[in-house]
């Protein structure tokens, strides 16, 4: 939002950014110096997708004469011996998860899961190319006629992320040691 306020796209195009959650979309606008946020639904859109694909692949396999069924049942005798396969892995695994649990590893563990999430999910930010979302946002820009260049960003984006990383290395140490 702040990068759209700060662009203040045009009229031709005032779609921001739209997000799915939940089966539902968000878009955001900007229409003459407001922002409104408008609710859809992908209900309908994603029943019409699952049908189509549905359809496409049977259709599909009919041109090219490839037996249908045949095929299923060969995938599916398949998958089944796979799983047979794994199952004795599955089963160790399940247990030494259960005895690292016993054993009270699990919780030795909290800080440095809680450290990797961090990390990953703020250090991304320190470039244009860290994060999906900063790509993403450089390419709206760029298509409202705003380019927003690596070192632009880079010289407001890498002292955001060092504060940030700070801060979530602050509540890190409090919380843990």
């Amino acid at each position: 939002m702040v990068v759209s306020y700060r662009f203040q796209l045009e009229d031709q195009d005032p779609t921001i950014i739209g997000i799915a959650n939940g089966g539902e979309a968000y878009s955001i606008n900007y229409d003459n110096g407001n922002l409104n946020f408008d609710q859809g639904d992908f209900t309908s859109l994603t029943a019409k997708l699952i049908w189509t694909l549905l359809s496409f692949f049977p259709l599909y396999a009919a041109i090219r004469r490839i037996p249908i069924y045949e095929e299923f049942v060969e995938g599916a005798k398949e998958g089944f011996q796979i799983a047979i396969r794994i199952i004795p892995f599955l089963v160790g695994m399940l247990v030494a998860i259960g005895m690292f649990r016993g054993a009270g590893g699990i919780e030795m563990l909290t800080p440095l899961w809680w450290s990797l999430a961090m990390g990953a999910c703020l250090g991304g930010n320190g470039s244009l190319i860290g994060a999906a979302a900063n790509v993403m946002v450089a390419g709206l820009g760029e298509r409202a006629g705003h380019p927003i260049r690596f070192f632009q960003f880079f010289k407001i984006g890498f002292p955001v992320m060092l504060f940030s990383i700070v801060i979530a290395h602050l509540y890190l140490y409090l919380r843990f040691f």
